[in-house]
């Protein structure tokens, strides 16, 4: 898997905006809890949305 294109966003919004604005607008994938995305906001959509009838 490469993820070169979003390890150079990250870098570019760390260099090119102020530490404020690179907070508000975290996209780092490392800070993501992903055991809860997917027990409570995939694996819910799943339920919810693919089986219905």
């Amino acid at each position: 898997f490469d993820d070169m294109n979003t390890e150079n966003m990250i870098r570019a919004a760390k260099e090119n905006y102020g530490i404020i604005e690179y907070e508000m607008f975290n996209f780092d994938p490392k800070t993501i809890f992903w055991d809860d995305y997917f027990m409570y906001t995939h694996i819910a959509a799943v339920v919810k949305y693919g089986f219905r009838r």
